[in-house]
């Protein structure tokens, strides 16, 4: 606890003078964004992607239950082994991918995406492999280009936003 309150311990911050902004000012500036041809688009792209990409059966809990035979334990762990792929992707798209095209990095990752769904399905739906650690096996492969989909499309939402917006036009894009 001592070190955590010592001055060796915190940082040195440094307070920067800015000038006030009154809500009107700060509304005007927001509503401006989002009239903004590009902020539009974005937008459009951030519902459209969630409602035209998370089509599924719902035969797909009776696939994993009864054709693979998925079980908790077995669905949890795989599940968590896919959320450190996850953030594994998040550290690589860090490290090696922020000074690529968003373009083509959210082209590649959703055709990838799919690519990488369609066996996994296929083979376990027409009883070709039906084994539960075969079928999960879909969820931890998806990690990386989830993440670097998940980053670049929010990256790209954030960065049109003026200074001190960025918080509004976040809190805005994640919404499903």
């Amino acid at each position: 606890a001592e070190l955590a309150t010592s001055p060796a311990a915190t940082p040195q911050l440094t307070i920067r003078a800015t000038r006030r902004v009154t809500v009107a000012q700060y509304r005007r500036s927001v509503w401006a964004l989002l009239r903004s041809k590009a902020m539009f688009y974005c937008v459009l792209y951030q519902l459209l992607t969630p409602l035209v990409g998370s089509i599924f059966t719902t035969a797909g809990p009776e696939v994993k239950q009864h054709w693979a035979h998925v079980r908790a334990v077995q669905n949890s762990l795989f599940s968590l082994v896919g959320l450190v792929l996850f953030s594994f992707g998040l550290y690589l798209v860090k490290r090696s991918f922020m000074h690529k095209s968003w373009r083509t990095m959210t082209l590649v990752t959703t055709i990838l995406l799919n690519v990488i769904d369609m066996p996994f399905s296929f083979l376990t739906i027409f009883g070709v492999v039906r084994n539960p650690y075969f079928y999960l096996g879909e969820a931890v492969l998806q990690g990386i280009p989830d993440a670097v989909n998940f980053v670049v499309s929010t990256f790209v939402i954030v960065e049109m936003a003026d200074g001190g917006d960025e918080g509004v036009v976040y809190f805005g894009a994640d919404r499903p």
